[in-house]
């Protein structure tokens, strides 16, 4: 489970999965490449080992709900070797989609907005989530995919033309939780 620390603050991002599309052939054509999903390990003997959609999770926990918008961006370089960044996968975007937001049945804070797929550019970000004031409140899990989908629904494609070099690639996704602070922040 995710760690607080004490001064978590009132407004947060409590976990992000590290999206992992594992070792595979770029092939010669524009091609989607899976993450693995999120997987969970025993702790504690808890009951709920095993994998599990890719998810971010975000609390706002103000006494008064202002609001607060969720965005992502892919960074500028995109996806860069790992032993050379002046290797670069051109054009290389990250796909979200099968998005659906949760929270616990004790939670009566009405569900943010949220998009139900979005791609990821190099140097643009892109609103995952918001909630305007008096919805968000508590914690919220934005699944990318079920146990049915997780298989596909975080995926890299690579476009015909993207001219791969190195033997690996990483990328930065930047995540960003804005809010309009209120009274107890």
């Amino acid at each position: 489970p995710p760690v607080l620390p004490e001064n978590q603050g009132f407004v947060s991002i409590d976990f992000i999965s590290q999206f992992d599309f594992g070792e595979v052939p770029i092939l010669s054509s524009t091609t989607r490449y899976p993450a693995k999903p999120q997987a969970l390990r025993e702790v504690y003997e808890d009951v709920h080992e095993g994998d599990r959609p890719n998810y971010i999770q975000v609390s706002d926990r103000r006494v008064a709900t202002t609001g607060w918008t969720l965005s992502a961006r892919l960074s500028e370089e995109g996806f860069v070797g790992t032993h050379d960044e002046r290797q670069r996968l051109r054009g290389a975007s990250v796909y979200l989609s099968n998005i659906h937001m949760v929270t616990t049945g004790s939670n009566e804070s009405e569900t943010p907005d949220y998009q139900e797929a979005i791609e990821l550019i190099a140097g643009q970000s892109k609103t995952l989530a918001s909630a305007q004031e008096n919805r968000g409140g508590g914690t919220w899990i934005q699944h990318y995919g079920s146990s049915e989908t997780m298989e596909n629904s975080v995926e890299l494609e690579v476009p015909l033309g993207a001219n791969p070099q190195a033997t690996a690639y990483r990328g930065t996704i930047y995540w960003e939780l804005s809010f309009v602070p209120g009274p107890e922040s």
